[in-house]
């Protein structure tokens, strides 16, 4: 069932319709994640603006965003609607461009008992001070069902999108968003691997990813873990996971993420009392 409160016209990207889904490769196609946003600084430099991305987050409506909690440190924008960050242009070699990026100021960041330094309750909503304007290439993310049984959810894929860290060292990012499919594991391994920096992981996180090789990393944080699911009759993109941590050497261990499904029912609460 979906969210009232939110738009109905969630989780659909370019590819819906057509059936098609990119499994394999790094580079994602320009619209096949629409709702996913940068979160950033704006700085002068004689007199020219320039732009810092620290974080990734999610689009869930036209005024609102979901990233991780421990991203709001100094940031003052999100970028919306960028695929590529080396053109001014996105455009797919197929003769379909996405209209200019959006920049929007924000008005606040939102969030309950979070505890930074074990990263507890790492969730957060974005408030944006003007609305975001819906396209083929700007759409909202669905919010899942609560509370999401962890048990049946083992094995199951996901895809994990973000502009962050392609290589440690020297360290790169990357000009192009970029994808990876990974699977949702027991708990109990993150639980091992990070029992050094904080408590075991509760009900409230997901452990996601591999033990070698593909892996989110520095700059992704708060980006969007999503799944495909059917639950209205008709297949939807789903905000299952918001990026939390992992350890600093990147595509060593699976990584830890926020479980969105707790967060539902207070998301839902939050946008009524709040009224956008």
């Amino acid at each position: 069932m979906l969210h009232p409160q939110l738009p109905q016209d969630c989780g659909r990207t370019r590819f819906n319709k057509a059936r098609h889904r990119i499994i394999s490769g790094e580079d994602a196609q320009l619209g096949q994640f629409p709702f996913i946003v940068r979160i950033g600084t704006r700085y002068l430099i004689k007199s020219k603006l320039f732009h810092k991305f620290s974080c990734g987050g999610s689009l869930i409506s036209k005024f609102y965003i979901v990233t991780a909690a421990h991203c709001d440190g100094g940031v003052d924008l999100v970028r919306i609607g960028e695929n590529d960050v080396s053109t001014d242009k996105d455009c797919d070699g197929f003769g379909n461009c996405a209209p200019p990026v959006q920049d929007i100021p924000i008005k606040r960041f939102i969030f309950e008992n979070f505890i930074e330094d074990t990263l507890t309750n790492d969730y957060a909503l974005i408030e944006l001070k003007t609305p975001v304007k819906f396209n083929e290439y700007v759409q909202p993310v669905c919010l899942p069902p609560a509370n999401i049984d962890h048990a049946s959810s083992r094995g199951k894929m996901v895809f994990l999108a973000g502009f962050g860290r392609i290589r440690m060292q020297p360290a790169k990012y990357a000009n192009k968003l970029q994808y990876i499919r990974a699977p949702i594991v027991n708990n109990r391994i993150c639980s091992r691997i990070y029992h050094k920096y904080t408590k075991r992981l509760t009900n409230k996180q997901w452990c996601i990813g591999y033990s070698k090789g593909k892996d989110t990393c520095a700059g992704d944080s708060g980006g969007p873990a999503t799944m495909s699911m059917n639950l209205d009759g008709e297949r939807r993109e789903y905000l299952i996971g918001v990026i939390s941590y992992g350890l600093p050497s990147c595509g060593t261990s699976p990584a830890v993420y926020t479980d969105v499904s707790r967060y539902v029912n207070w998301t839902i609460r939050t946008l009524d009392f709040l009224g956008n």
